[in-house]
């Protein structure tokens, strides 16, 4: 580390956990993956989670769920520039943590964890004195059929035209979706079906090397051995594993009072 350089706070994976709203196992994951990174802590014990503010960046429901508000409006404030943002290879959003930790909204206790000051809070406005409405506008507005059942059904929803209309351009004002965000909720889409196609057919291969490999396997549960048309294919530990069991049970590894459904594993 560069001399004069702060110390960054290190981070239990419970800690982390409990920071970002996610279980530990999903940071044991991540840390896998490579996408947190740790260091060892004293005596070569306990991995701690390393998170720089200037250097790490989270994903977006990550960030939405530190600050209190919903990923599509993280995205609406990285577009009006309120947050620094970016997207990573997979086209998925990241916040840099330091924007987050200085965003208002960010807990006191979160900002404090970096050795930040809490951001200002804005001082409470006074009661607004009540007006009559200086400015009204009439709008002609032309819809589908389609449009014109939609709005019928916010009207029965919200109690007239005007509440529904209102309600709408809140929601817009508010950080609503956008083609922009449905565009990349579609692309995200198709990557999920390519890994999903991807992860059908590695199994599809493996049943058949499997196949080739012996012909039959042993059942635990049933006493006996069964062919590879009853055989199921699990992925465990992160897709890292697979574990082969009887399509006849549910698939179980057992325990003091059940035998395990499990009758072969393989290393990916």
């Amino acid at each position: 580390m560069p001399e004069g350089r702060p110390e960054f706070p290190l981070f239990s994976v419970d800690e982390t956990a409990a920071l970002l709203h996610v279980r530990p196992s999903t940071v044991e994951s991540r840390i896998r993956s490579g996408e947190l990174h740790t260091r060892v802590g004293v005596g070569g014990r306990d991995r701690q989670v390393v998170l720089e503010p200037d250097r790490d960046w989270l994903r977006a429901e990550d960030a939405g769920a530190i600050l209190g508000i919903s990923s599509g409006t993280v995205r609406a404030r990285i577009t009006r520039g309120e947050l620094v943002g970016r997207r990573d290879t997979k086209k998925r959003w990241r916040v840099l943590l330091e924007s987050v930790l200085a965003a208002p909204g960010c807990p006191d206790e979160v900002a404090a964890m970096f050795g930040r000051e809490a951001p200002e809070r804005p001082a409470a406005a006074s009661p607004p004195i009540s007006r009559p409405p200086t400015l009204r506008r009439q709008l002609n507005v032309h819809l589908t059929e389609e449009e014109a059942e939609t709005l019928e059904v916010a009207r029965d929803r919200h109690g007239s035209y005007r509440a529904a209309v209102v309600a709408g351009l809140h929601l817009c004002l508010e950080g609503a979706p956008t083609p922009e965000d449905y565009a990349e909720l579609r692309a995200e889409r198709d990557l999920h079906e390519e890994a999903i196609e991807g992860a059908r057919r590695e199994i599809r291969e493996l049943r058949e090397s499997s196949a080739q490999a012996v012909d039959e396997l042993f059942c635990p549960r049933c006493g006996a051995f069964v062919p590879p048309a009853e055989w199921r294919l699990v992925e465990v530990d992160d897709g890292h594993t697979i574990e082969i069991s009887h399509s006849a049970h549910s698939h179980t590894k057992g325990g003091a009072f059940r035998e395990s459904s499990v009758m072969a594993r393989r290393q990916k």
